[in-house]
């Protein structure tokens, strides 16, 4: 029984791809790195600095679900600057979830 369960874990962790590289393939197939990359500001700000700016808030998730669903910042209420975040009504919850767990574990 041991030997059954040991052979269909190692069987689902080897036909699971890694969590990091399917939440960065989500990412890219939702548009977010469009305007975030990795390491370095582009037309919003880096994913490794959205980490840590929210690194110790525990409504982070929250907070980023509801801007990066319906939008957010601009001029006068930006945290990163000019550039609004745009709304993101095509990518599901479920998804957007998804992203923003691995996108607060890029410090």
């Amino acid at each position: 029984m041991n030997r059954l369960f040991f052979l269909c874990a190692l069987g689902l962790a080897i036909a699971t791809p890694p969590l990091y590289a399917s939440s960065q393939k989500l990412a890219e197939k939702s548009g977010c790195m469009g305007c975030h990359l990795m390491n370095r500001k582009t037309v919003g700000p880096a994913i490794k600095n959205i980490a840590h700016k929210y690194a110790h808030q525990k409504d982070a998730n929250a907070k980023l679900f509801d801007k990066v669903k319906n939008g957010g910042g601009g001029y006068r209420h930006g945290v990163w600057g000019q550039v609004p975040m745009p709304p993101n009504p095509q990518v599901s919850d479920e998804d957007l979830k998804t992203i923003l767990t691995w996108m607060l574990k890029q410090k």
